[in-house]
This record gives C-alpha cells, structure tokens and sequence, in this order.
C-alpha cells in the first residue's frame, strides 16, 4: 500500500472522530502498535492540549472543525501526544471525506514531525536576537552609505564611541567627518570599495567626535550595494586612539632607553646609516664619538646604584647642552655613550665637539649631599674613506676610545688607520691571555728590598712577568690593562697570591735568611672585587704563611678612584693581619684628611721622585717631606 511507505503521517477519523485507519509513520510516531490506534478518539489520544497550552475542547479542534463543516485545514500547528504521555510538535493539515451521497464522513488528517525544523527555527530566531543585541551594542560603529555617498544608517553604538546621536550623521557623507590630512585616503579607499564586492583592507583615518577631538579609527568598508536587505557601502570603525598611544610608547620604548631618555644602540645606528647616505649627497663629514666613563664602577660601587643612575641621568642632560638639534646623543648601555656629529666640516669639528663634553663633565655632580667628579675617554671616528658603513665608524671609534685610556684616560683620540693592526694584535694578545695560566706561562720574578742602615734584604716586591711563547717575557705594563679589560685580572690574581705566598714560606723553611715579607701588587679589578677578602685568606691558608709576611700594595690613584669602598675593604684586611702599602705616594693627589683615616703600614715613594734624588732640588725637598709625614702617621717609608 502507498501509504505505508510514506515518512509522513497519515490517519483518518469518522464524524465521531474514531479513528478508522493509520499508516505505519502515524502509529510509529504516536508509539503505538500498527493497528493500536484503530477505533480510538484521535482527540483523546492525539489532539487533547491547546499549542498555547491547557486543554483543547473537542469543539475548538480544527479536525472536528473539518468533520462538522467539511471545511479543510492547512499548515496548522500544535503538539501531538504519545502513548508514553509525552508530546511533540507537529505540523498538520486535515481534509474532508465524503460519503456516496456527497456528505461529510469524516476526515483524513496528514501530519509531520516538527521537531528539527522547530529547533532550526528557534536556533534562527535566537541568532538574529543575538545578533541584532551585539549589533545594537557593539563597540564598533557601523555606518551604512548609499549609491550617492549619503549615511542612511548609524548604529546607536556612535553615541557611546563618538558622542554624536545616530540621527545626526544621517544625511551626512562619512567624508565630512574624515580629517583633512586623512580625506583624500578616505575618498580612495571608498571609490575602491564601490568598484568591487566584498570588504576592503583595513585603513586608519582620523575621525571627528563630537567634542571636536580628533580620534584614530580602524576602517574596513563592505560593499553590500547588490544585497536587496542592505543595498549600501557599510563601513566598521573602530577606535583605535588608545592602543595607538601603547604602539607608539612601545616603539619609543624600542628605540631609546629607559633610565635617560636617549635614543638606544638600535636607533642610534639606524641614524649613522642615514647620514651615511645623506653624506654621500652633500658631500659633508660625518663623525662617531664613543664614550666610556673611567670610573662609573667606583661611582656605583661606592655611592649605590640609584645615585649610579642618577649620575647617568646628569651626563644625559650635559650631553644635549654639547650638541646641535641635528646632532644625536645615544646610550648603548653601562657607562657607554656615543654621539652623531652630521655635515660637520671634518676632524677639527669633531674634535671641539670631544673637547666640550669633557669640559662638560669635568664639573662635579652634585649626589646623595656629596660632590662626584666623573671623567670619560672618548674616540672619535670619521667617513674619511667614503666607503664605511655604521659598524666600521662605531668600531673605529671603539679602537680608539682604548687608545685614549692607555693614554692615561680622561682625553679623547682620533682613530687612524694603524690602528686596526693594533687592535687585531689585541684581539690576538688577549686569545692568547685566556690560555697562558692554564699553559703555566706566568712567573714571578721578586725585586729585593733593602734596609739601609744594615744593607740587608728584609723583603722581597713579587712582580708578574708572562713568557710568551712567540713574543718572549713580557712585562706587566704589556698585558695587565689587557687583563683587567678582558676579566682575567681576576683569575690571575689570585694566582700571583697563592704562588707568592707559596714561594715565601719555602724561603723561610729552606733558607738561612729568608726575607721577612712578600709585597704583592693589587690591581683596580681586585680591589672592587667582594672576594678579596676571602682570596687573601685562602692564599695564607693553603701555603702556610703567617699573615704578617704579606703586604699588599695599592697605587695612590687606585685609593683615590675608590676611597670611601676602599677604607672598608682595607680595614677587612687589616683584619686578616696582612701589611697594607700605598704604592707610587705623590701621584695621586691624596689629601692629608684621607690619608690619616687609611689603615696603612707603608708610603712608597714614586719612582719619578726617587729619580731626581741625584740631582738635588726641589725632587729632594718632597721626598724628605714624605719620609717626615709618613713617620708622624706611624707609617715606614719604601724608596
């Protein structure tokens, strides 16, 4: 039978709405047998419940409707019970039957199941909700244009972002409120829109509020001219203004440095390599100056790193006070500045520039309540070849900052061309350095100390010597500021203690008249070092030596660079018993104040004084002081 086969279902009723057949789709979805719904009321057993909810009465059902009047029903809705007692949605339609006579019989009711469409419907309903919701309230504004470039729509979400009623934009162009500057984009990216289908690349233009502040907005324009429901040019503008100012905090952030303000290495070289260029056109000079404060470290150990920071600060700003606006000022990081000299004449200009900021910087800081002198050397390189890129002018100026601070610090050179080679036979020194302790190249050679008044040795000064093996012996003066460059002065220092050490105690157990003490020489590195202190003790420990047959020797300047740390650090080794010598007394301008408050054993006059002893004079005189002044501060005098 045809109507077996049908997903439909199909059932009919006489006019006392029994039911007198039921495919097997109306039985199925009911939850009845094939023939179970056979003489039952379809108005008892389907049809009870009004949609609305509540009960139907027999004579308000559309189906007894049909069977009383012959009149047919379509598309109706409602819900079906089962036999289990639950209920589903239904969408059905009943037609008259008819008997021989031509009069009303019953009914044939055809109906389906309206589960799934009735969900899809409800999931539509609540999709357009939503979206009508987040359309009303998005953060977004929404602008719809149409063929004549008129805004007919504005979504209410204009008030809230750009303080403007929707009503007021309508009948407005979105180009009316564009900035001038920006207007012209606008006007392209619109006429490029209009030209094509679909969304255009995001644009950024600045907008109009209504306070007449001009904000950065996001742009995307979608043409939906051809869509029958918009038939217009939406445009979705978002406020941009906020994360525009992060952007470009972030960038500055990037590009300079957050302690002075400067611009950073990255800007800074992106700077050389334009005036570079422009250089080439102008045919003008352009200069690098590198900068490397001599004793920032002493500053920061001493006063702390806030006052450190503070006096990085002060050199920022004395800095901009030596330049012109085209000029550049940058910091690379640590203590070390550079700076951009554009379409300077040559050299010479160069050089005045250098001699300004040391001039500059030579007037004290004022830190913590106390006064700080702070010098720097600097190297200057010039485009003198045509051909230099950023990292060869940055280099150059490297090379010969090094050349001013073996110079004695505190000036400025110029590089020259010969000093490549010298700074590649640095490169390879300092190679060969890292691998000479570990090689056993160091010796110690010890220069006696003799008494006048019985011409006897009392002591013994332990100087550092490295037999390199292609370059022969080469004194400390050779390789020591390189050491202390590289960081090795550290490692070698604490060799120089143990093998001195060592050494001593085996002269005093294997010889007659072995010398009373072992004088060691202390370097800057060492003396900033924390472990000193411990270094020293170990040394004593592990050779056996009494601590009163050690003496340490620091150089005037030394003391001077580092006097409050150093009072501290001398005390602690006092404390160990060991002998504290001032070496080179007369070169390093130390008042009279300081010295009587340093824990000192011996002044050790400087040699250059020691020398015009032959001569007499005034070399003579001051010698004769320093012995007077020495022994009222209870201290010997070494010559």
């Amino acid at each position: 039978m045809v109507l077996d086969s049908l997903g439909e279902g199909i059932y009919g009723v006489d006019r006392g709405m029994r039911i007198t057949f039921a495919n097997p789709a109306a039985a199925r979805m009911a939850g009845y047998g094939a023939d179970a719904l056979l003489g039952e009321n379809a108005h008892k057993r389907l049809h009870h419940s009004k949609p609305g909810g509540g009960r139907c009465l027999l004579r308000e059902s559309p189906i007894f409707e049909t069977v009383e009047k012959g009149v047919a029903r379509h598309s109706m809705r409602d819900v079906m019970w089962r036999k289990d007692g639950t209920s589903f949605p239904v969408e059905y339609s009943s037609n008259p039957t008819h008997d021989d006579e031509g009069r009303v019989s019953g009914a044939v009711v055809v109906f389906r199941d309206a589960t799934e469409r009735r969900r899809s419907e409800r999931l539509l309903r609540e999709r357009e909700e939503r979206f009508r919701v987040l359309f009303q309230n998005a953060s977004d504004v929404i602008l719809v244009s149409d063929e004549g470039q008129t805004i007919r729509y504005a979504s209410p979400s204009v008030e809230r972002v750009m303080g403007h009623r929707p009503e007021t934009l309508v009948g407005t162009s979105a180009a009316d409120h564009i900035h001038p500057e920006d207007e012209e984009r606008f006007r392209t990216m619109e006429a490029e829109v209009r030209r094509k289908s679909g969304a255009s690349p995001t644009m950024e233009f600045r907008w109009r509020h209504s306070d007449g502040s001009w904000h950065s907005h996001e742009a995307i324009g979608n043409n939906l001219l051809r869509e029958p429901s918009v038939r217009g040019v939406v445009f979705n503008l978002r406020d941009v203004t906020e994360r525009k100012a992060l952007e470009d905090q972030l960038t500055h952030q990037a590009f300079h440095d957050s302690l002075t303000g400067l611009p950073n290495r990255n800007l800074f070289m992106d700077r050389v390599e334009q005036a570079l260029r422009r250089s080439k056109r102008r045919n003008k000079a352009v200069a690098t100056l590198f900068m490397d404060l001599d004793n920032f470290k002493v500053v920061n150990d001493t006063l702390g790193h806030a006052l450190g920071d503070k006096l990085l600060t002060g050199i920022a700003e004395r800095l901009a006070g030596c330049l012109r606006m085209e000029d550049t000022a940058a910091r690379f990081g640590g203590d070390e500045f550079t700076i951009l000299l554009e379409d300077i004449s040559g050299e010479e200009a160069a050089v005045r520039v250098a001699e300004r900021v040391e001039a500059a910087l030579a007037e004290p800081f004022r830190l913590g309540g106390r006064e700080v002198f702070v010098t720097t050397s600097i190297g200057v390189s010039l485009n003198i070849f045509g051909t230099e890129r950023p990292e060869d002018l940055l280099c150059h100026a490297d090379i010969a900052v090094y050349h001013a601070k073996e110079r004695g610090r505190n000036r400025h050179a110029v590089f020259e061309p010969g000093m490549n080679a010298w700074a590649m036979e640095q490169m390879i020194l300092g190679n060969d350095l890292k691998r000479a302790l570990g090689r056993e190249e160091f010796t110690l050679l010890y220069q006696p100390k003799i008494l006048l008044s019985t011409g006897r040795i009392f002591g013994v000064e332990a100087l550092l010597y490295w037999n390199h093996p292609e370059r022969g012996r080469l004194s400390p003066g050779q390789f020591i500021p390189l050491a202390e460059e590289t960081g090795m002065i550290s490692e070698i220092g604490r060799w120089v203690l143990r093998e001195a050490c060592r050494r001593t105690r085996l002269w005093k157990d294997s010889l007659a008249h072995p010398p009373a003490s072992v004088s060691v020489n202390l370097s800057v590195v060492q003396l900033r070092s924390k472990k000193l202190v411990e270094d020293v003790a170990d040394a004593l420990a592990e050779s056996g030596l009494a601590p009163d047959s050690l003496s340490l020797e620091i150089t005037e300047s030394l003391l001077m660079e580092n006097v409050y740390s150093a009072i501290d650090t001398l005390t602690e080794l006092r404390g160990l018993g060991v002998g504290l010598d001032m070496d080179d007394f007369g070169t390093g301008y130390s008042s009279l104040a300081t010295l009587k408050n340093l824990p000192l054993d011996t002044l050790k006059v400087d040699k250059a004084f020691v020398d015009g002893l032959r001569e007499g004079g005034r070399d003579t005189d001051i010698v004769r002081a320093v012995i007077g002044l020495a022994h009222t501060l209870g201290m010997s005098v070494t010559a």
